[in-house]
């Protein structure tokens, strides 16, 4: 499973990496969410997403207070550390 969630991993990154609004990541974000939560539970979860990568990753997108940075705080980026909370 752990392959399949790398997978998903990337393609979420890939898919967000260059997006500037809260709406525009939302859905993806969303997506994954979904997905992640029928493969495990929300205690397990931190575990998970460490073992493949997850929040090096996405921590090596740079943030811009004029763009995507305000994501940061609301659902956006910030919701990536918070998967399977919703």
């Amino acid at each position: 499973m752990s392959k399949a969630v790398q997978e998903q991993v990337e393609q979420l990154f890939e898919a967000t990496k260059g997006l500037q609004s809260l709406e525009e990541i939302k859905p993806h974000c969303e997506k994954f969410n979904e997905w992640i939560k029928t493969k495990y539970s929300i205690e397990s979860l931190g575990t998970v997403l460490s073992r493949v990568g997850f929040y090096k990753k996405f921590k090596s997108l740079p943030l811009d207070s004029s763009t995507n940075g305000k994501c940061s705080r609301g659902l956006g980026l910030r919701n990536l550390g918070t998967i399977g909370d919703h």
